[in-house]
């Protein structure tokens, strides 16, 4: 028998033993797909529990529904991912992030020099990757292609979601990507 997904998260034994998992599950997301450490701060100044705790309400109140024929983790570590990218397409998200420091800027804000030249350098080096990308013969030859490298440098974070953004089929995009792949090696040197 199929378990129901929304009755078993109502328990509270159960629903504690999910978000013990997907707290982890967020953590090494964030860790990973977004460079976060656990002193930094995330957009809204939102952390990893409380997007858990957000997505277990969304789910009780039927904004995000569950197909009971689905393994239960898997949709909502799908829906943790998707979270997570909203969370950093949203306008909170598009300032520059820092790692609290201390009380050393002239208004007591934090600072964190170091911090700071890396994300500029970091912002330089995409720059200057999107600027070679868009101007490689494969790209500008093709319109979707074109539409592919902009998704990806306007922050889609997932296949779906460069599909979604350039409005076309994701097994589409999927060929984009092993071409990207072949086309970074020496996009890359010409980087360094």
């Amino acid at each position: 028998m199929v378990e129901n997904h929304l009755e078993s998260l109502k328990n509270d034994e159960r629903r504690w033993e999910v978000a013990l998992k997907l707290f982890d599950f967020t953590r090494n997301y964030l860790r990973v797909r977004r460079g976060w450490q656990e002193d930094m701060m995330l957009p809204g100044g939102q952390d990893p529990e409380g997007i858990v705790y957000g997505l277990i309400e969304k789910v009780l109140a039927g904004d995000r529904p569950l197909n009971d024929g689905e393994d239960l983790m898997f949709q909502l570590k799908g829906m943790i991912r998707s979270e997570v990218s909203n969370l950093f397409a949203s306008s909170d998200a598009k300032g520059v992030s820092f790692k609290p420091a201390g009380d050393e800027g002239p208004s007591h804000e934090p600072v964190d020099g170091a911090a700071a030249d890396e994300i500029v350098g970091s912002m330089d080096f995409c720059r200057r990757l999107f600027e070679l990308l868009e101007q490689h013969p494969r790209v500008q030859a093709d319109e979707d292609f074109g539409l592919v490298v902009l998704a990806y440098e306007e922050g889609a974070d997932s296949s779906m979601a460069v599909a979604e953004k350039a409005g076309i089929k994701i097994e589409r995009v999927y060929e984009y990507n092993r071409q990207l792949k072949t086309m970074y090696p020496a996009i890359k040197a010409k980087l360094d």
